[in-house]
């Protein structure tokens, strides 16, 4: 009798540990079900947007140029055996209106694998507004370049080109482009001495470093362009032609001349 009540024992224990061990299993599998697997689901597509990334940097061509880091289609693209140099021509067919443009290289955008690129001609031409004065008469030069900026093409233009947005203190929300800064122009034509405060004084832009700056500079009404930069007197600095030769000059900021869009792409 003894031996058979501990034989109904042991096959009592033997099934609650089966039992046991299948409310176990099931736990795990429902776990799974309804845990494990939408995280796992969301972990493989972050996985997988990252490696497209990847994948789309890496399938950049050198010497092409492209929306941003992500983008696959090329906007611009070059011939060039060095493609990132200053002057270095691209022709971008890409930019999103259906028309070509040819630019040039203006300078790299801070080495962070972009890079800032100068039309080769004025995409319009318009009014430079003149500085605001505040109440206090300190004049507010970051609202000089309103009126230009408005004449740049927009991002419903250039599809294919990252709003600008904020730069340089100056809002571009909305467009595609923006105008150069006369530090950059004198910069790419290795003028080491500009003073954006020195109003009074213009600098020779002659060199060949930076002949592409003057590419079509000469139109019928006007002679050059505006940069963003304004000086003190309601002037504002300009790329011009001045008794035959090519100035960066103050101006006064109420006269029409060009509009010359730079604009920014990826490596």
């Amino acid at each position: 009798m003894e031996k058979n009540d501990k034989k109904i024992k042991t096959a009592y224990a033997t099934i609650m540990i089966l039992i046991a061990v299948i409310i176990v299993l099931c736990g795990l599998v429902l776990y799974d079900k309804f845990f494990k697997v939408e995280n796992y689901e969301v972990n493989k597509s972050d996985k997988k947007n990252i490696q497209k990334e990847e994948e789309n940097i890496k399938m950049h061509k050198e010497g092409n140029l492209y929306k941003d880091a992500s983008s696959e289609e090329e906007v611009c693209k070059t011939n060039s055996k060095s493609p990132y140099k200053k002057g270095t021509i691209y022709n971008c067919n890409n930019l999103g209106d259906g028309k070509s443009y040819k630019f040039y290289v203006l300078n790299d955008a801070e080495d962070d694998g972009r890079v800032n690129l100068i039309m080769d001609r004025d995409y319009s031409s318009a009014s430079f507004s003149e500085p605001s004065t505040e109440e206090d008469g300190i004049e507010n030069a970051n609202l000089g370049p309103l009126n230009a900026i408005k004449h740049l093409p927009k991002t419903s233009t250039w599809t294919n080109v990252s709003e600008v947005g904020m730069f340089n203190n100056i809002n571009y929300s909305g467009y595609a482009a923006r105008l150069p800064m006369a530090s950059e122009v004198a910069a790419s034509c290795l003028v080491t001495n500009f003073s954006s405060l020195d109003a009074a004084k213009s600098y020779d832009l002659t060199s060949s470093n930076c002949s592409y700056l003057w590419d079509n500079i000469q139109n019928e009404s006007y002679f050059g362009y505006y940069t963003s930069t304004t000086a003190s007197g309601k002037l504002a600095w300009t790329v011009d032609i001045n008794a035959s030769s090519i100035l960066l000059d103050a101006r006064n900021a109420g006269f029409v001349i060009g509009i010359r869009p730079v604009i920014t792409l990826s490596k």
